[in-house]
């Protein structure tokens, strides 16, 4: 037998949804009745306007290529060439214009033009045979020439021939300061724009045409053939953008048109009304379905979710957090449904390993940290003799590389010091003496400690004292290990010939000290992340520079164990300023 059980999440969402299914398709059976007819013309004027946008941007780009193509730039000013005879330059264009003309097959005629309207080069196509005319007219009488000299691009009227539609184009040649020295011009015939207008396509009877400047047709989708028609009466009922329905050719139709920016030609399309209502309405109930139904439901099962899932759901999430910064808190018992119950006991039991598994790691980083400290504190002394020459004389070929050597191990122990620290802050044991101090010689001496990374660098580090000597409350050594990071990391991070500035100021009953530097500066994505542990921020400035990534952790554990607070604002390109609080003594 079938046990159901009432109290469980699966049950209560079968309950809801199949009352919210029922609701929902009797909501949707008005609203879609509706919604269909206010927004068919809207979306047949969307589908046209989209479709004449498209063929006219793909007709303009035919042009355009022809056009940029044209545009030829003389390399040299107008004075360096205006000396120089024609025929020096004219294998030039020669070379250029059978380029060109060899490039665009439905190119007739291209010509070179001074500018006294004189025709110098023409190349023409006869029988797809490309060849150098002989035939030069003088064209100076045309308006478009005229213009073209103007620096203007000009393009004709369309023009009908047997062959098809034709346009002539003239570019005016300039120097490379614009000064126009001669026309080029070119006889195009529009083939390539009537396949793209061939290509179009609007339900199963609907069409698109092109008409030129006096609305005459030069190519339709649906019609192979030039007729010479006229189309103003269409054009001129209303505004491009705009839908009307007019009756064509014995069929009522919905028409709409975009004029080109070029030529002010226009783009038309005409569909059918029965297909597009029908096509229309279609698509517009699917929608109306999907989309009200789809929402009705997510919104009442939002609510569900909220009243039944989201609570327990967030303590998780929450907990989750923790355990991912470290703090492995279990879910306390909370009411929620058995499923959920099953999804925390699961957690805690993750906590549970999670602990077991964190104290190993502690113990075993703080016991590996701890036996690598003597080997390689004696790694370095003993490299330290070697290179002082006490144990004898060594080449500068050993030398460079016991150097480098000890470099290493310099780095591999400020590891081994930083895990240790590390360990200690996170276990509790980081030690602080915090006493009465002089804040002015933890500064100072993490100065003078510094000086050969700022020369080496030919950075300047300023340091501006109060006038009166404040003590706070901290760590000297401590003061110091957190003032020589906040200045290595300056001098680390900073272009060569940069500027550290160091200064306080004091507000309310804290000393606020200051580390400002000219350097690379940090990625505003990366800020939220610089105080923890193994972190560095990531740019290619800082891809060569070594560190561990644990420095500002440290520092941050160390100026909170001393009560006081660390922050900073950087800018990516502008540097940063790193700054931290601490109590100012009370004077005995």
């Amino acid at each position: 037998m079938l046990k159901i059980k009432l109290n469980s999440l699966k049950t209560k969402l079968y309950v809801y949804f199949t009352v919210l299914s029922l609701s929902s398709i009797l909501i949707l059976g008005s609203l879609s009745v509706y919604l269909s007819f206010k927004t068919s013309l809207n979306n047949i004027l969307s589908i046209q306007t989209n479709l004449n946008s498209l063929k006219t941007k793909e007709t303009e780009l035919v042009l355009t290529n022809l056009i940029e193509t044209l545009k030829i730039i003389i390399p040299q000013n107008y004075t360096e060439i205006a000396h120089i005879p024609f025929d020096q330059y004219k294998i030039n264009f020669i070379k250029i214009l059978n380029q060109i003309i060899s490039q665009f097959p439905n190119l007739l005629e291209i010509t070179y033009i001074d500018l006294n309207g004189q025709e110098i080069i023409k190349f023409i196509r006869d029988n797809n045979q490309i060849q150098e005319s002989l035939r030069l007219d003088n064209l100076s009488p045309l308006q478009l020439f005229q213009e073209a000299k103007k620096a203007r691009i000009k393009i004709s009227e369309v023009h009908y021939t047997l062959n098809g539609p034709l346009i002539e184009i003239f570019v005016p040649v300039q120097t490379k300061d614009n000064v126009v020295i001669a026309v080029l011009m070119a006889k195009f015939f529009l083939n390539d724009i009537i396949e793209i207008i061939k290509k179009s396509q609007l339900g199963s009877s609907g069409y698109t045409y092109l008409l030129d400047e006096n609305n005459y047709l030069i190519a339709h989708s649906q019609i192979n053939h030039h007729l010479n028609l006229n189309f103003s009466s269409v054009i001129n009922k209303t505004k491009p953008n705009n839908l009307i329905v007019y009756n064509n050719f014995g069929k009522k139709v919905y028409g709409s048109y975009l004029v080109f920016n070029l030529t002010n030609w226009k783009m038309v399309s005409e569909w059918p009304v029965n297909e597009a209502n029908q096509l229309i309405f279609r698509q517009i109930y699917l929608i109306i379905f999907v989309v009200i139904l789809v929402g009705i439901i997510s919104f009442f099962a939002s609510i569900i979710f909220i009243n039944y899932i989201i609570k327990p759901i967030n303590l998780i999430k929450e907990s989750a957090q923790n355990v991912g910064s470290g703090r492995f808190e279990k879910i306390k018992e909370t009411k929620a449904d058995e499923e959920i119950k099953i999804l925390i006991e699961e957690f805690n039991k993750m906590v549970d390993g999670l602990i077991q598994l964190q104290k190993l790691k502690d113990e075993f980083v703080f016991l590996a940290s701890h036996e690598l400290k003597a080997p390689v504190s004696a790694l370095k002394g003993y490299l330290t003799l070697i290179l002082d020459g006490t144990i004898g004389k060594i080449d500068e070929v050993a030398r460079e590389y016991l150097l480098k050597m000890k470099s290493s191990t310099e780095r591999l122990l400020q590891l081994v010091h930083d895990l240790l620290e590390i360990s200690r802050a996170e276990s509790g044991a980081l030690k602080v003496k915090t006493e009465p101090i002089n804040i002015e010689e933890a500064i100072k001496t993490a100065i003078e400690e510094l000086k050969p990374l700022a020369q080496e660098k030919n950075i300047e580090i300023k340091y501006q004292p109060l006038e009166k000597i404040t003590q706070v409350i901290g760590d000297l050594e401590r003061l110091k290990e957190v003032m020589i990071n906040f200045i290595s990391n300056a001098l680390k991070y900073n272009y060569e010939n940069g500027k550290v500035e160091i200064f306080h100021e004091i507000k309310n009953d804290e000393l606020i000290t200051h580390i400002k530097d000219t350097g690379f500066g940090i990625p505003k994505d990366q800020q939220e992340k610089i105080f923890q542990k193994f972190f560095r921020a990531q740019s290619k400035l800082t891809e060569n520079i070594q560190g561990t990534g644990l420095g500002l952790f440290i520092v941050k554990q160390l100026i909170e164990k001393m009560n006081g607070r660390v922050w900073f604002v950087s800018e990516e390109g502008q540097g940063s300023i790193f700054s931290f609080s601490l109590k100012i003594a009370k004077e005995a």
